[in-house]
């Protein structure tokens, strides 16, 4: 299921962390070399990258576009099967370098079950 989401203002997007990206542009250029055309859409890359086959999850992407080679994609995964972690938002930058997109960076946030730590989006643990 995809829809539009905007950034909650309770969100503590300051505290998101960090991903490594190598892994993820290795997967993209694997892909491209293989000819997957979808490989030239941001949204496409993002649901491969982060495809789930849980039916309970509720997946939700946000694109913005900031020029057309730099585009920004939130991906929050809603109803994960932790028995912390409800929720996961990715906020993943890419750039077109060359007619090839690529990530520039990932943060990641987390959401917690009720009583299992914070119920918006921060990269600070649950527990």
């Amino acid at each position: 299921m995809a829809g539009l989401l905007s950034c909650d203002n309770k969100d503590d997007l300051e505290s998101f962390i960090t991903e490594d990206i190598k892994k993820y542009n290795d997967r993209i250029t694997e892909w491209r070399t293989k000819g997957e055309i979808w490989t030239a859409d941001p949204i496409l890359i993002t649901r491969e990258l982060f495809r789930y086959d849980d039916p309970e999850r509720k997946t939700i992407i946000d694109f913005e576009s900031r020029t057309a080679d730099r585009v920004t994609v939130t991906l929050t995964q809603e109803g994960l099967s932790d028995d912390s972690v409800d929720g996961e938002k990715r906020i993943i930058e890419f750039e077109k370098v060359n007619d090839s997109w690529t990530i520039k960076q990932i943060r990641l946030g987390f959401k917690c079950w009720k009583s299992r730590g914070h119920t918006n989006y921060s990269g600070h643990p649950c527990s």
